[in-house]
């Protein structure tokens, strides 16, 4: 490694190490979480360059990011091995991840100029992806129908402090395993014949975990969370909106389908930010009695069940 490489490492290393030093006590709770304290601008974040996305590749040149040679920690996330490090960067056009290496996204936005279906999608087969103190949406006034912030379709994805906006879908979790904690999503977009969800969980999808998360869906469909899959486990957030707040996946929400299994929500609360009852309809539709449901309140304290 060269001196001056090294010396960009060093750096690096310790603006992260201050930065984190910014970072206060955990949030306990989704309703502690709003704007101020998710995104690139809570860690000092700034525009250091603009790209316009493109495709993230094995052995291809990528001006945007630099290839870390060790195993690094970044706010508590382990990345194992060489990997790539994309940081402090605004793109204004989607990106579309095949690389097998993991890919770590700190302190980096992306607003959407035209009407594109994604922001970041990860392809199958893709290695580990992480999306920490960033932001993703479309630009003001350039959401397209059907359009999705962050599509992850290969496994093991981390979406932390991050915030998700302006589009018609927060979140799809098509894979196994993923983190999603302590995010911001919110002002979903919608067009005719839109399906809004904050997040959707695929029925494919396994070890899904989101807590702490906070998630307002103001259109009166769809919702904030959607699962079909199994393995999740949906704690401590703050949730309010959508058509109703929660589809529990049994029949695979009516569509006669197999149904989620271990599904665990707890700790919830459910507000009525945008309706009377949370949700237009309700707080949770398609519920399966096999599945642990517990210590859901309103947020008056009212207990919530299924």
């Amino acid at each position: 490694m060269g001196c001056a490489f090294a010396l960009l490492v060093f750096a690096a290393t310790s603006a992260r190490a201050a930065d984190e030093t910014k970072i206060t006590a955990p949030v306990v709770h989704g309703q502690d979480i709003d704007a101020s304290r998710t995104g690139p601008a809570y860690i000092g974040g700034s525009l250091r360059a603009l790209f316009a996305g493109g495709e993230i590749r094995d052995a291809k040149p990528m001006p945007f990011a630099r290839e870390i040679a060790e195993s690094a920690t970044y706010d508590g996330f382990t990345v194992p091995g060489p990997h790539l490090l994309i940081e402090g960067i605004t793109f204004t056009g989607p990106l579309d991840i095949y690389v097998k290496v993991p890919t770590v996204f700190r302190g980096v936005t992306i607003r959407l100029e035209n009407k594109s279906h994604w922001a970041i999608h990860t392809r199958p087969g893709a290695g580990p992806f992480y999306f920490l103190w960033s932001q993703a949406g479309a630009a003001e006034g350039e959401s397209a129908p059907g359009s999705t912030a962050l599509l992850l379709r290969a496994g093991n994805a981390v979406v932390y402090r991050s915030h998700i906006s302006n589009a018609s879908d927060g979140i799809h979790a098509d894979a196994t395993g993923a983190i999603i904690r302590e995010n911001l999503i919110d002002e979903l977009a919608t067009h005719p014949g839109d399906h809004n969800d904050a997040i959707q969980i695929a029925p494919q999808a396994r070890d899904i975990l989101i807590e702490r998360n906070r998630i307002l869906n103001v259109n009166p469909q769809t919702s904030c969370l959607y699962n079909a899959g199994s393995g999740v486990t949906i704690r401590d957030n703050y949730l309010a909106g959508g058509g109703w707040v929660i589809y529990g996946g049994a029949n695979d929400n009516g569509h006669d389908g197999v149904g989620a299994h271990n599904v665990s929500v707890t700790g919830n609360i459910f507000g009525a930010d945008h309706f009377p009852k949370s949700g237009h309809f309700g707080p949770v539709a398609y519920w399966d009695a096999r599945n642990t449901w517990s210590s859901n309140r309103t947020s008056n304290g009212k207990e919530i069940k299924p």
